[in-house]
């Protein structure tokens, strides 16, 4: 990991004792920075940094001997929200404050499934995003960042609701 400023370019981190692996999905909230990155000893999990060596840490290891491959990463005021795979919730939306503790599973939408949710799009002070819930098909849901502030909105009862591409249309 390195980082620019007006004093040049240097490297913050390298947590890969085997030299290999890059930096992924690098997404800025505040002065900080989350990012997928493989160390070489736990597959592609959740990383912050604050810009220093010191404040560089994994947040996540969900799959022993394997990828929780988070994605979607979406800042969202002083968190970032995301989807992220753990063996026992399946892909589900996850929430980060950058902080190992503040790093959840935001809510298990789809029980003993995978909800796979995505087009994660910031309207005001919410997060709105689709996803299955394995009952009403592909829907439209809306979260304030709480597992009870997140709900799926107009669910279509008969299939897939086929909204996509999620973008904020004026201020």
């Amino acid at each position: 990991l390195w980082v620019k400023d007006a004093n040049g370019t240097r490297m913050v981190a390298d947590k890969n004792p085997f030299g290999y692996g890059s930096p992924e999905y690098l997404t800025a909230f505040g002065d900080n920075v989350v990012y997928r990155y493989n160390d070489g000893i736990h597959g592609n999990e959740l990383w912050f940094s604050d810009g220093t060596a010191n404040g560089t840490s994994r947040l996540t290891n969900a799959v022993t001997n394997g990828d929780s491959n988070p994605e979607g990463m979406t800042s969202f005021g002083n968190k970032v929200i995301f989807r992220m795979y753990d063996p026992t919730n399946g892909w589900e939306p996850w929430i980060t404050d950058g902080t190992l503790l503040g790093t959840t599973l935001l809510k298990d939408i789809r029980s003993g499934g995978d909800s796979y949710p995505s087009d994660f799009t910031m309207v005001g002070s919410k997060m709105f995003f689709l996803a299955d819930d394995g009952l009403s098909g592909r829907q439209l849901w809306v979260t304030d960042g709480t597992p009870s502030g997140t709900i799926a909105l107009l669910a279509n009862t008969s299939g897939n609701s086929n909204v996509s591409y999620l973008t904020v249309v004026g201020s």
